[in-house]
């Protein structure tokens, strides 16, 4: 991925699509949270979507490459997404990963392929202006402060 997918600001709308495998799906509902909690809509594929849905977290649907259009790779292709989370598994997946990963990279969209990833960037972006993100040093400072 690229970039840092940047809260939207008072009175604007940002998405954040969401395709995770069935590993990761536990880990969603702290993601999502995470996310709204942000700001950011959340744009996502059926199974991800009901996921969501049987806890309560509201999101839009949007269609796999193979299963339709308008899907995932037209939403981005018209600035409508502006972050892309997509842990795809297996051989089945791979037409569609790797679709969303060019319609993301084309058009300059952060993307993350690994929940780990995920969780982590949702993390920076909360800390995003505080005080917490101040504190960050090159490996070089913290030797350099060790001594």
């Amino acid at each position: 991925g690229q970039n840092l997918p940047l809260p939207p600001k008072p009175g604007e709308t940002r998405k954040a699509f969401l395709s995770v495998n069935n590993r990761h799906k536990k880990n969603l509902v702290s993601l999502a949270k995470n996310l709204r909690e942000l700001g950011f809509n959340l744009v996502c594929t059926e199974g991800t979507g009901e996921a969501l849905a049987e806890e309560g977290i509201e999101s839009e649907f949007v269609y796999k490459v193979h299963e339709g259009r308008p899907n995932i790779v037209d939403r981005i292709k018209n600035k409508e997404i502006d972050f892309v989370i997509n842990t795809p598994l297996g051989a089945a997946s791979k037409f569609d990963e790797t679709a969303i990963r060019r319609a993301a990279l084309e058009n300059s969209l952060p993307y993350v392929t690994t929940i780990s990833a995920a969780e982590v960037t949702v993390q920076a972006l909360k800390h995003l202006g505080t005080e917490e993100i101040k504190k960050v040093r090159s490996l070089q400072e913290w030797h350099h402060a060790g001594k």
